[in-house]
């Protein structure tokens, strides 16, 4: 893609960020934006890791920088499809999640503030770019929670109840994961388990933890689907079969 391009497509992103439901319609119809999404996402990784080495360049490492921005980048990608499930299985929604997640990396280009936050501190001063840099992400948090539930009425067509309710579901889900595997990788002492999600429709859903490199998660039913991570190789299954793979260095 040349420079004009890719100004192309920021602008565009800009324009979902800022609600444009032409821009959002343009993204999830378009099957050749998911490839732009992805290096927005990519991007987003990226930029948050040279903001931590410019601010914190005495506590983290290039490569193990470099390991958490591709964690960050394989964990997002789960998200978006762990959220389009809940809101298409849970509370019916009526998009695809190619289309949701097109929309949804789109709007992720507003992540890239972040990087402004070392440039924050180094104009204004600890104390004085600390206030700023509260405000900036208190105001991020809640544009992005509006254009969150902005994009899930427009691709999944939910109301105001069902969107409250997705979002619960899946901060309760995320939750329960960031508690299981934070525990384990403080005290590294092996958790396993089999955790049931009876709220994922008539037929309940499952999260079954092995260790803290591998676990899987299935929602059955035609709208369902599944995602595991197994030594260091991500599988998403969507409810129509497709498989995509992600394999993520040790």
């Amino acid at each position: 893609m040349n420079k004009e391009g890719i100004i192309s497509e920021l602008k565009t992103a800009v324009q979902v960020v800022l609600f444009n439901k032409t821009a959002m319609s343009h993204v999830a119809a378009d099957k050749s934006k998911t490839k732009f999404g992805l290096y927005i996402i990519i991007v987003g990784a990226l930029l948050t890791l040279v903001s931590q080495l410019i601010f914190m360049g005495g506590f983290i490492t290039l490569i193990g920088g470099l390991k958490s921005a591709l964690i960050q980048v394989v964990m997002t990608i789960i998200s978006i499809y762990v959220l389009s499930l809940i809101a298409q299985k849970v509370f019916k929604g009526k998009g695809k999640h190619d289309e949701f997640f097109r929309v949804v990396a789109y709007a992720s280009v507003l992540g890239w503030i972040g990087a402004l936050t070392p440039l924050v501190f180094g104009l204004f001063g600890l104390l004085g770019g600390a206030t700023i840099v509260m405000l900036l992400g208190l105001t991020m948090g809640i544009w992005g929670i509006i254009l969150l539930v902005k994009i899930l009425a427009f691709v999944h067509k939910l109301s105001g109840g069902r969107i409250a309710g997705t979002i619960i579901v899946m901060l309760i889900l995320v939750a329960i994961v960031s508690k299981i595997f934070g525990y384990n990788s403080m005290y590294s002492t092996r958790v396993s388990g089999s955790y049931n999600l009876g709220g994922f429709g008539d037929s309940g859903g499952n999260l079954e933890i092995l260790d803290e490199n591998n676990f899987e998660m299935n929602i059955p039913g035609a709208d369902g689907g599944s995602f595991k991570m197994e030594d260091g190789n991500v599988t998403i299954t969507g409810p129509d079969g497709k498989v995509m793979e992600i394999n993520v260095p040790q």
